[in-house]
């Protein structure tokens, strides 16, 4: 988890740093060889007409990309960037995320735990299915949309909008799919990672297994979240209790050393280090307290997030009390410098915690689902076979391969019969 959290910020610092139709290009490039892969390694290999498939998908995919930076509301390139953070999100945790759910799952229905080295290949080799699962609603809802967009700009012709009238019921019908597609995906999306993990499909099982159940048990599919959301708060609360007793017994133990010296020359240099990451992340957090307003009509759970976020910010600004021009030479500097990046370690083993506590709660909501809808038992997990090895069967001798070439074929059962019935067992007459 942590090493997926490091690859998603450094992706993301790259995302911003580049302009944005280059950042299209790249997403339409690795798509592009993502579909010659899959085709190449499959088991026929790369045929003529899996290179017609191959070489009209990049064509339409070069089309959409080009009708994106060209889209007047496309344009913009914070949605371009937003985009491309989706979908280097999905390519990224479908590797890391269903590395944590398969060790999960196993977990939960073996009591067996597998290593980091064995999930990490079991995700390697079904990638396409973890990667499949998630991005594949996405794309069908962007299809319909484009469709829509197609639709209204041909509604623009003086006569070709009568004729198109008349159809308007499919706009209607590619609303209704779209929605159903969305809804199903996004609530559907975090039990897709353990349904591959558990049964060893393809993206199209995990996808109608994640729907199913989510469309057919709604209200357990909420119950079981809710009692997951309030068993990983406490979890949370007290991994974060944990860290901070632990940083202020330590830190308090060392500013008391060095006679106040830490807190007077380091900590102020570190609160400065830290301000841009938490900065950034009080920023996410005030946006994510008001999605949760806007659809929370008690407002308590806003409340809630605006509390927290107002003694994280109280917290910080003690830290940051001190002078930082009064440290002393580049000594203090140094030194905060390599205590920044420890802390910024520590900050990410509990971020990283909480991610895989999410995939690991995920896939109990998953078997527990599974339970219910399909009867299956809780035990029951795709386990991969050992390849056995094949030991090389030494040559028969030549004169052996003679005798057995000269042998007459009457010969054989006038020797054979009498050891088949008396080999291993006795004959009827002579049992009494």
């Amino acid at each position: 988890a942590l090493i997926g959290l490091v690859v998603t910020v450094l992706v993301f610092w790259a995302i911003d740093a580049m302009p944005a139709w280059v950042t299209a290009m790249i997403v339409a490039v690795l798509i592009a060889m993502v579909l010659f892969v899959k085709f190449a390694t499959s088991e026929s290999g790369l045929s003529a007409t899996k290179a017609m498939v191959w070489l009209v998908s990049v064509l339409v995919l070069a089309g959409l990309t080009v009708l994106v930076c060209l889209m007047p509301i496309l344009r913009e390139p914070t949605l371009i960037r937003g985009g491309a953070k989706v979908f280097f999100v999905l390519v990224i945790w479908a590797c890391f995320g269903g590395a944590i759910s398969r060790i999960a799952v196993v977990e939960i229905c073996t009591d067996d735990r597998i290593g980091i080295g064995e999930a990490l290949g079991y995700a390697r080799k079904r990638y396409t299915a973890y990667l499949g699962s998630t991005i594949l609603p996405l794309v069908a809802v962007i299809g319909l949309m484009l469709c829509c967009y197609a639709y209204g700009l041909l509604f623009q012709l003086p006569v070709v909008n009568i004729i198109l009238s008349v159809f308007f019921f499919l706009v209607l019908f590619a609303g209704f799919m779209m929605t159903l597609i969305g809804v199903g995906g996004v609530a559907g999306m975090p039990l897709m990672y353990p349904a591959v993990s558990a049964e060893g499909n393809d993206a199209f099982d995990a996808i109608s297994r994640s729907y199913s159940y989510v469309f057919g048990r709604p209200w357990r599919y909420l119950f079981y979240n809710l009692v997951a959301l309030v068993y990983g708060v406490v979890c949370v609360f007290a991994i974060s209790m944990f860290v901070l007793g632990m940083l202020w017994l330590s830190v308090g133990a060392t500013n008391a050393g060095t006679m106040g010296e830490w807190q007077l020359d380091i900590a102020p240099r570190v609160a400065e280090y830290l301000k841009p990451v938490t900065d950034r992340a009080l920023a996410v957090g005030d946006s994510v307290r008001g999605v949760v307003g806007a659809v929370d009509p008690t407002g308590y759970v806003s409340n809630l997030f605006g509390v927290v976020l107002t003694h994280i910010r109280s917290g910080l600004e003690k830290v940051a009390g001190g002078d930082v021009d009064r440290a002393a030479g580049g000594t203090a500097a140094a030194s905060a410098v390599i205590v920044t990046i420890f802390i910024y370690i520590l900050a990410g083993l509990v971020l990283a915690y909480v991610v895989s506590l999410f995939f690991s709660l995920q896939s109990t909501v998953y078997l527990l689902l599974r339970k219910a809808v399909d009867g299956a038992d809780m035990s029951e997990v795709y386990l991969e076979e050992e390849e056995e090895e094949e030991f090389p069967v030494p040559p028969a001798r030549e004169g052996t391969e003679e005798k057995a070439e000269e042998k007459p074929a009457e010969e054989k059962p006038v020797e054979e019969k009498p050891k088949k019935s008396t080999r291993g067992r006795k004959k009827p007459e002579q049992s009494e």
